[in-house]
């Protein structure tokens, strides 16, 4: 019976691997966008890092996204991003990102129908892609308020890869401040201390 048991465990297991999805490629993912926007793969020269340089600067964000997650140690999940915004007629120059990064997504950006965002989310590709091209092509010539924004959101990442948010203290405290500093002045729906009570008294909703 034992025998049994562990032999219909293994198939059981052996199936399910068969049945998950592949995960889609980079490349693949790539040659996807090419057919589906009737492009093809730009070539990435130093003069065109420049110009997408630019496109950073104008239509650029780094973000830190906040999210409740029942999961999560302290019910709250912080999501480090980096993002490029482009109208569907320059959806080549998004592309072009992926080409120079070897990663990320292109999606419709909530609530238009004519406007495409280029996304990473991975923070190791944050860390080793993105970080240091805009150093080295963006930072150098990008105004005060925004080399600002850019160090607090690459501290956030920093501190995320150092382990704080472990603590609730360091996520409430060393973290979360990071996270509201490297954000533009808008609406939000809930303010630093909103976060911080979230964290510190551990509430899940």
């Amino acid at each position: 019976m034992k025998n049994y048991w562990t032999i219909s465990r293994k198939f059981e297991q052996n199936m399910n691997r068969l049945q998950k999805p592949k995960k889609e490629t980079f490349k693949k993912r790539l040659q996807n966008y090419l057919i589906k926007f009737k492009t093809k793969s730009p070539q990435i020269t130093e003069k065109y890092k420049y110009f997408l340089a630019g496109f950073i600067e104008g239509e650029g964000s780094f973000y830190v996204g906040l999210k409740k997650n029942s999961t999560s140690k302290y019910g709250l999940k912080v999501d480090p991003a980096f993002s490029v915004t482009q109208n569907k007629t320059g959806v080549v120059h998004l592309i072009a990102f992926m080409v120079l990064f070897q990663t990320g997504r292109i999606d419709f950006k909530s609530g238009s129908e004519n406007t495409y965002v280029f996304k990473i989310e991975n923070r190791q590709s944050l860390v080793e892609k993105v970080i240091p091209f805009y150093k080295s092509y963006v930072l150098p010539l990008t105004c005060s308020t925004k080399k600002q924004i850019f160090n607090n959101w690459v501290n956030v990442i920093n501190k995320l890869d150092q382990g704080v948010h472990k603590t609730s203290e360091g996520l409430a405290y060393e973290i979360l401040p990071l996270v509201f500093a490297s954000r533009t002045k808008g609406k939000r729906e809930k303010s630093l201390q909103d976060y911080q009570k979230l964290v510190l008294l551990g509430v899940r909703q």
